[in-house]
């Protein structure tokens, strides 16, 4: 009637061997926080970055629909990176907006 079918085969690969750790002399250290670096913009006060995380929750409440989700995730990115940019920046432009602007939607 019906046949038995042969046991499969299955092909595997080796595991790849395990890679020790770097030695301590082989890792880079810095000592140098990124503030002290030449270049980098300065950091942003907490206040600062309360009042963008503040911009973003009411933007979502004053903007309704995906242009208040896109303006709260980029003052929310804006505010996790924590660098100060030019006073003239479009963020801060945006923050200041919409802080200003009134309540469609309930929270």
């Amino acid at each position: 009637m019906y046949q038995r079918a042969e046991p499969a085969v299955f092909l595997v690969s080796p595991v790849p061997p395990h890679r020790a750790p770097p030695r301590p002399s082989e890792v880079p250290v810095s000592t140098r926080y990124a503030e002290s670096l030449p270049g980098t913009a300065p950091r942003m006060d907490r206040h600062e970055i309360s009042r963008l995380r503040a911009a973003a929750a009411h933007a979502r409440r004053a903007l309704p629909g995906p242009l208040g989700e896109l303006a709260a995730r980029e003052l929310l990115a804006h505010a996790e990176l924590g660098y100060r940019g030019a006073a003239d920046a479009l963020l801060p432009q945006l923050a200041r907006q919409v802080l200003a602007m009134a309540v469609v939607s309930p929270p």
